[in-house]
């Protein structure tokens, strides 16, 4: 799966800062005390879905200039920062937390993890050092621009589409409709919206949401919540993942409004924050 990084704004930095070193471009900042991951009841959801404990959320200020262009600079500035390095922690293979660079050979790279184009499954990343007793260096960041166009949960109606014999969602109810169980790259498929996350566009619901459409991050991180982890705890009902992708979805990404085009046409809201999905880190010791 895939550690998600999300640079909230585009301010300019003082120009004494640009200059400064890898290890202290990032300033680390309080975690969250309020908002989506302090509140009760998506804290309760994310447990009960085994996500919890299998992710972190941590900020940071970045203190040189941020140039959207070319965010491999600022990635490699976050894995090679001193105060990243104090604080964020990678699952390794084991299930155990890691700092970046620590044991031998590899960590999945899975802190905030959502994963790629399909929305589901998908192999390991890594964050490689080949010589861990050494203080290693971040060389090289595999990443993607992670689109965020889609900013209105309408986005996901189409889920409750009537249309073919098995609807994803049972005609006039909340609940999933069931299915044969099956395993799609290791987990469990009893459902109809499982099977429609993990199978993309073989699914039999494959159709409803174009490949790009399924790339955007507000449908990674509805995807990301539905799959859960090992020990989730499924839902029979729609809204409940519904309900904590928008709590997540609006504390992940900053937005700010756009003026409307014509005279009658209303303004829109507009995502400002880049987020990145990071595939690989190389670390040379």
């Amino acid at each position: 799966r895939h550690f998600t990084c999300a640079a909230r704004g585009r301010g300019k930095m003082a120009p004494a800062e640009e200059g400064g070193d890898a290890p202290t471009a990032f300033v680390k900042l309080p975690d969250p005390t309020s908002g989506a991951f302090i509140e009760p009841a998506v804290r309760s959801s994310l447990k009960k879905w085994d996500l919890g404990g299998n992710s972190a959320v941590h900020r940071f200020r970045y203190t040189k200039a941020f140039h959207p262009m070319d965010a491999e600079p600022f990635l490699r500035d976050f894995f090679n920062s001193d105060a990243v390095r104090d604080n964020f922690q990678a699952l390794d293979a084991k299930g155990s937390w890691r700092g970046i660079g620590e044991g031998a050979g590899t960590a999945a790279a899975a802190a905030s993890s959502l994963d790629g184009g399909d929305g589901g499954g998908g192999a390991s990343d890594s964050i490689t050092n080949p010589n861990p007793k050494t203080r290693s260096k971040c060389t090289r960041v595999k990443h993607e621009l992670v689109p965020c166009t889609a900013i209105s949960m309408a986005f996901f109606d189409r889920i409750y589409s009537t249309e073919g014999d098995a609807p994803i969602v049972r005609a006039g109810t909340e609940f999933i409709n069931k299915c044969l169980d099956d395993v799609v790259e290791g987990f469990p498929v009893a459902d109809a919206l499982r099977e429609f996350l993990l199978r993309g566009e073989e699914s039999e619901h494959g159709e409803l949401y174009t490949t790009e459409e399924r790339s955007e991050f507000l449908f990674r991180v509805m995807a990301h919540c539905c799959l859960g982890g090992a020990m989730c705890q499924y839902e029979d009902q729609l809204e409940p993942y519904l309900d904590v992708t928008r709590r997540l979805y609006r504390a992940l990404v900053a937005a700010k409004k756009d003026k409307a085009v014509g005279p009658d046409e209303p303004d829109r809201a507009a995502i400002v924050s880049d987020v990145y999905a990071v595939h690989q880190v190389e670390l040379d010791g």
